[in-house]
């Protein structure tokens, strides 16, 4: 596949093959990946099937449409959204032609870190409000995968996440590293003000409900909430199969 060839919404731009490998590596310890049922890296466990799925249906949709950004969110904590974040990069990131890059973007309580087994990361603060370049932040887990991490909650993340360096950063990190997917793992939507937030940032959302836990009413609230950004689909969870996130303060 040839650099023009490569991406969903109109290839590769100049320079970001070099900047992609540029970046800090990353490693992945597959204990601590198995520990928090984070098992889309591999084929090893049965379980990596449901993301496979996702990942086919959702690179198709975004491939149709030109879009990039998608947002992964719940109703409520405790439904896995990071969970399924976590496994639906590493899916993506088994397609060769396909660059993905996670961001955390639940600045209260992130926790993508966590899921996959990371320490050390930096504040992605810093990433949004245009302090930190995204090649000093971002970390690169093989040929196809980059992390945007968060060492610490940020005290005020709605405001942050409308704040025009946050749509620049973002514009940055496309332009710089040509992803084909950017996945962001969001707040629970009915939470806080966050989501409603990001939105205008974003080209569409999955929404995960949690078996047991989110109910037909909180989906359309979200639905109403999520207004003209479109929804890509409703992912059925079960929360106790990912890490199981705390109520937000």
């Amino acid at each position: 596949m040839t650099m023009m060839e490569r991406g969903l919404a109109g290839g590769t731009a100049p320079g970001s093959e070099a900047a992609w490998a540029a970046l800090a590596e990353a490693v992945l310890e597959p204990r601590r990946l198995a520990r928090n049922r984070i098992v889309a890296g591999g084929r090893s466990d049965p379980a990596h099937v449901p993301f496979d799925l996702l990942r086919t249906r959702m690179l198709r949709a975004l491939r149709e449409r030109g879009w990039r950004r998608v947002g992964i969110t719940s109703a409520s904590p405790g439904c896995g959204k990071t969970f399924v974040t976590a496994n639906l990069a590493l899916s993506v990131a088994r397609r060769e032609s396909c660059r993905v890059i996670a961001l955390d973007l639940d600045l209260r309580i992130p926790s993508l870190a966590k899921a996959l087994g990371q320490r050390g990361s930096a504040r992605i603060e810093d990433l949004l409000a245009g302090r930190t370049a995204p090649a000093d932040h971002l970390r690169r887990v093989g040929p196809n995968l980059a992390l945007g991490l968060n060492a610490a909650p940020v005290g005020n993340p709605a405001e942050l996440l409308e704040e025009p360096g946050t749509a620049a950063a973002l514009a940055r990190i496309e332009a710089g590293f040509a992803p084909d997917v950017i996945l962001c793992d969001l707040p629970p939507a009915l939470a806080c003000d966050d989501v409603l937030a990001i939105l205008p940032r974003l080209d569409a959302l999955l929404l995960v409900a949690g078996a047991g836990i989110t109910t037909p009413t909180q989906i359309r609230s979200c639905e109403k909430l999520f207004g003209e950004t479109p929804l890509l689909g409703v992912i059925l969870n079960r929360a106790e199969d990912g890490p199981v996130e705390p109520y937000y303060a």
